[in-house]
């Protein structure tokens, strides 16, 4: 089946993103949401991007609309994430009510499991995970989650559209945290180890990321652009629906900046502290966090060790539960979170640095490997 018609449900900045995405590859949209207002703001952020591109006459391809029975003729639904719990349970059951049963239901899919979501909806088969990185707009990778019954043929169709719409699709089961925050998880909680102990501030740590495996952004960046508060519930989700492993516990100074209302970029300081949206240092609290901050700093190979061996056996660990390939981790390596290589690719290419560091920690585990 070849995908015509699309309707999402809930308006906001990625509904936004998906309708142009959708419409510029010649597809009819409609968004519904139960409020006006957020319609109303979706629309003119779907107006100002379309002005962008210098595609305004494709305004004609998308519609707003507070009728769930408007969305009769979608062939696929995407859900984007809701204000609540009960807004999604309303929503999903007047969608599936308003489409033919022919067709596709994508649900908002994070860093929690799916299957509690499905129980209750109907055509099991029709059903799927989508997990799109952020940001919508400008990263191209979207997690398509297979569930218990999800159809090869939902799968393949699903894929097809990604692709359409400028995306690249992974599969992965429908399992904690999927690949990208799998892999996200360790890389975050390594760094705060490594803050927690003294053996480097967030800007050391963060120049070694960047400097040896040529990264974007360094893990206290990364967790400031996320957000703390989010980044800590998603660990300790991941910690408790994983069995509680040692290795994934959450750090408790994310968690005391973020009580603090720290919550990193959005609130202009985290990790650092942010002028005019630029980094203007360290957050000046920070030392009545970590009291041992900075106080026994290691080498750049031993900080890129301690943070990306971590980040390699997750993804192991990830790609047997997952039956996964090497190639799919490291895709979504690259395009979710932003990564030059992905950790198998890393874990070839840093071999030797990686030996040398494992090396020295059976000795000393925080010792100067080089």
């Amino acid at each position: 089946m070849e995908i015509s018609a699309v309707g999402i449900l809930g308006a906001g900045t990625g509904s936004a993103s998906l309708a142009v995405k959708a419409a510029a590859s010649g597809l009819q949209v409609r968004i519904y949401d139960l409020f006006k207002d957020s319609l109303k703001n979706t629309a003119a952020s779907v107006e100002w991007r379309l002005e962008q591109l210098g595609k305004s006459e494709l305004s004609s391809n998308i519609e707003f609309v507070q009728d769930c029975e408007k969305l009769s003729g979608a062939e696929i639904l995407l859900e984007t994430p809701a204000r609540s719990e009960d807004e999604r349970a309303l929503r999903l059951n007047k969608a599936c009510r308003a489409v033919d049963k022919s067709c596709l239901l994508g649900l908002c899919s994070g860093v929690e499991v799916l299957e509690p979501v499905t129980r209750e909806l109907p055509v099991p088969e029709r059903l799927l995970g989508i997990a799109f990185a952020r940001p919508v707009a400008k990263n191209k990778l979207v997690e398509l989650v297979r569930l218990e019954r999800t159809s090869e043929s939902t799968l393949n169709t699903a894929s097809e559209f990604m692709r359409r719409i400028g995306k690249t699709p992974v599969m992965v089961k429908d399992m904690p945290g999927l690949i990208v925050e799998r892999l996200r998880c360790p890389y975050h909680l390594a760094a705060l180890r490594m803050l927690e102990v003294g053996k480097g501030a967030p800007s050391r740590i963060d120049a070694a990321a960047k400097k040896l495996g040529g990264f974007a952004m360094g893990p206290f960046e990364s967790m400031d652009e996320i957000g703390l508060d989010a980044d800590w519930r998603a660990a300790e989700y991941l910690y408790q629906a994983l069995g509680r492993p040692e290795r994934l516990k959450p750090a408790a100074c994310e968690n005391r900046l973020a009580q603090y209302g720290q919550l990193g970029r959005k609130s202009t300081v985290g990790f650092y502290f942010y002028e005019d949206g630029d980094i203007s240092g360290h957050n000046p609290d920070l030392r009545g966090v970590v009291p041992y901050l900075g106080i026994a700093p290691v080498s750049d190979e031993v900080i890129f060790g301690a943070l990306i061996q971590p980040v390699i056996e997750e993804a192991h660990l990830a790609a047997t539960e997952g039956l996964l390939s090497e190639y799919d981790v490291d895709v979504a390596a690259k395009l979710g979170l932003g990564w030059p290589k992905g950790p198998f690719a890393l874990e070839r290419e840093k071999a030797d640095l990686l030996d040398s560091v494992r090396r020295q920690s059976k000795k000393d585990p925080w010792g100067d490997a080089v």
